[in-house]
């Protein structure tokens, strides 16, 4: 899922436009064209798993370059890449990956950047202007915190009776939408999934009634907001329990509060740096409503922190 924002951000910020796909895909319908010339940015929090290891070991067979993006600069992903970019989130113990996925879009944004700079497409004033967002953001949402911990309690408890669900969004908070909906399955036994809203009314719709859970978070993207919100009014209509997420300050965002949605705010931030404010309280909502079911949040059933084969 970091992955897939980092398609937005390399596309925008440096005009490369990458394929973004599952490892376990990759060498099934990908690594044929892979060669000299070739750049496979590998990510993986562990370093050490088996499919991103697979798809790299077939990827350098045939002269790609390798660009690792792991936790451990001991794993045999840093060893194997040419080049890897260290997340720096420290040791992280529990199997739902919370500050290892923000730190990789932190460091995927920042790459992103340099490249844009190095290439010309983004100027010195706009490289400097970023970074002190970067900078901005983090304070902020320390700040923050406690705010956002006691939205997220509450609309876990609101959450808590309804059957599953879904997450929706669009644009560069898409993937976020499936991010979420992996922490509610995680954290919570939740089952939710992540729906793209131009598709939402295409099937997803149908499921919609009382007892079934709605999340969206408003993209940022004015013209995907402006058909978002009219989403959030429709599924209240219908029944749904309704959780939506966005920026603070959004005057339609606290009007559906205001309806009977559980809204939470975070802090308001450039484009590129949303997924990022936007991660924090859908990861509080997952946690909060894990503890409101009593799961064993840090050690979900049958999962494991490092997928080795």
């Amino acid at each position: 899922h970091a992955g897939l924002v980092a398609g937005y951000y390399l596309s925008e910020l440096a005009g490369i436009s990458p394929v973004v796909v599952s490892a376990a895909e990759f060498p099934l319908y990908y690594v044929e064209n892979v060669g000299p010339g070739s750049l496979v940015i590998a990510i993986s929090q562990s370093g050490e798993t088996g499919d991103v290891l697979s798809s790299l070991y077939e990827a350098k067979l045939r002269g790609a370059t390798i660009l690792g993006v792991t936790n451990y600069v001991g794993s045999r992903l840093a060893r194997l890449s040419n080049v890897y970019l260290p997340i720096g989130a420290g040791p992280e113990i529990a199997v739902p990956a919370t500050k290892t996925f923000t730190s990789t879009l932190l460091l995927l944004y920042l790459s992103s950047l340099q490249a844009g700079r190095d290439l010309g497409k983004v100027s010195q004033d706009e490289h400097s202007r970023a970074v002190a967002a970067v900078k901005t953001l983090a304070q902020s949402l320390a700040a923050e915190l406690p705010q956002l911990d006691r939205q997220a309690t509450r609309a876990a408890a609101q959450v808590a009776a309804c059957r599953g669900g879904y997450v929706v969004s669009r644009g560069i908070t898409y993937p976020l939408a499936l991010e979420g909906a992996l922490k509610l399955k995680e954290a919570a036994y939740f089952h939710a999934e992540g729906v793209e809203a131009g598709e939402f009314k295409h099937g997803p719709f149908v499921l919609i009634e009382k007892g079934f859970f709605a999340g969206f978070i408003v993209p940022v993207e004015k013209v995907a907001a402006e058909a978002t919100y009219p989403l959030i009014t429709a599924a209240a209509e219908s029944g749904a329990t309704v959780v939506a997420a966005g920026f603070e300050g959004d005057e339609k965002l606290a009007r559906a509060g205001e309806a009977g949605a559980a809204v939470l705010t975070t802090v308001r931030t450039e484009r590129h740096l949303a997924p990022i404010s936007l991660a924090v309280p859908l990861q509080l909502f997952a946690y909060r409503l894990g503890e409101k079911l009593g799961r064993p949040i840090d050690a979900p059933r049958y999962l494991t922190k490092a997928v080795l084969r």
